[in-house]
């Protein structure tokens, strides 16, 4: 049944920690890409229902790195720095039926993304909107037993992000984007003994063309990965993990149909994780990356903060 109280509750988190948190980030690449956002461990279905996922990120960074991967030389000098908070609600659901040969079915839903941004420079120039794109996608999945206490957990989903948001092409930064964006992906999870349990996520993102930039960032791959450890039966409800995700965009931007040279983004990172099951049955999860190997983003840190409750 529907708990008022704890939606209050989380809603009444995020804000605290929108109001703590200074603003936010992006290039030609979605800047709500899942980029650690999840890790395969979300593979392992819960029960049948209606959830509420929170994402609240917090990214800085003060290097914005060129097509070799040095500091990017603005005009003046200018030494950019940049600080960004999102936050991202998700509806998912898990139907109650199972079809075929015992495979769960269901969808996510992202309404919306609020992203705030601040940034110290003279020559860029960021969105001072908030609103993010949306986001929808069904999914089916099921898990595999293999005996021995090993079981594979799967889904597979196609997400598609709508072009909602604010965006102004004068802007370097901006929260929404004008362009289309198609996403299939699939997400394993291998629970061993010990309480090991090792998670990834293979994402491919192919985007439409901007209706006002012109712009049309490559195709590009990105995966997210963990290793998680359980700590029953000392603390049965903590884990403890190893995350990092990976992004390469394969194919170079096109602007008015001309491709762009060198304008592939990479990114890499890597960093802990703690995640824990609250008594009631919400989940938090809490996560630190720290990036490297960057070439036409921004290289800097970013902390994860997502919250999972059941509303009915």
């Amino acid at each position: 049944m529907f708990d008022v109280k704890k939606l209050f509750c989380t809603v009444f988190i995020v804000l605290i920690f929108i109001l703590l948190s200074q603003s936010s980030f992006a290039y030609n690449q979605r800047l709500d890409l899942n980029l650690g956002n999840t890790s395969g461990i979300d593979s392992i279905l819960p029960p049948p229902g209606l959830y509420l996922s929170n994402y609240i990120a917090n990214y800085s960074a003060n290097d914005f790195k060129n097509e070799k991967g040095n500091n990017l030389k603005l005009p003046g000098g200018d030494d950019p720095d940049l600080n960004a908070v999102i936050y991202a609600p998700q509806i998912i659901y898990v139907h109650n039926n199972k079809i075929f040969d015992n495979y769960s079915i269901g969808f996510q839903f992202m309404p919306t993304v609020l992203q705030s941004y601040n940034l110290d420079s003279d020559v860029l120039s960021a969105n001072s909107a908030t609103l993010g794109d949306m986001n929808f996608g069904p999914w089916i999945g099921r898990t595999e037993n293999f005996g021995n206490n090993f079981r594979l957990n799967w889904i597979v989903e196609f997400d598609t992000y709508f072009p909602t948001g604010n965006h102004d092409k004068d802007d370097d930064l901006n929260p929404g984007n004008d362009f289309w964006t198609f996403e299939p992906w699939v997400s394993l999870s291998l629970q061993m003994p010990y309480g090991f349990t090792l998670g990834t996520r293979q994402m491919v993102t192919y985007n439409t063309e901007g209706s006002d930039s012109d712009i049309q960032p490559g195709i590009a791959y990105h995966t997210n990965y963990s290793l998680w450890k359980s700590l029953k039966p000392i603390a049965p409800s903590l884990q403890i993990g190893i995350v990092g995700y990976y992004l390469d965009q394969l194919e170079e931007d096109e602007l008015n149909g001309e491709d762009q040279e060198n304008s592939e983004e990479k990114v890499s990172a890597i960093g802990p994780a703690l995640s824990w099951r609250a008594p009631s049955g919400t989940t938090v999860r809490l996560k630190a990356y720290f990036e490297d190997n960057v070439e036409n983003r921004p290289e800097g840190q970013k902390i994860l903060l997502r919250i999972i409750q059941k509303l009915w």
